[in-house]
């Protein structure tokens, strides 16, 4: 930083300030960014891993559903024979 003189002397600190403040906001704003992306990809997992063990288990009730009335279906055309 150059010392203080004069009022020119001000003027080159207060720029050579401005841009470190401005260069620490972009980085921080740069790192919130992939802050947000790694919480967004994570989200993403969850709700995949989620949906996949919705389909899974509806999958699962549907089989046994079938199951059971096949079975009531036997039953029944025993019962007739």
């Amino acid at each position: 930083m150059p010392p203080l003189y004069s009022i020119v002397d001000w003027d080159k600190r207060r720029t050579v300030l401005e841009a470190f403040e401005w260069e620490q906001w972009i980085s921080r704003e740069e790192e919130i960014e992939d802050c947000q992306q790694l919480r967004l990809d994570l989200v993403k997992r969850l709700m995949k891993k989620r949906h996949n063990k919705i389909k899974i288990s509806s999958e699962a009730k549907m089989q046994n559903t079938k199951t059971r009335i096949e079975q009531e279906n036997m039953k029944k055309i025993k019962k007739i024979r």
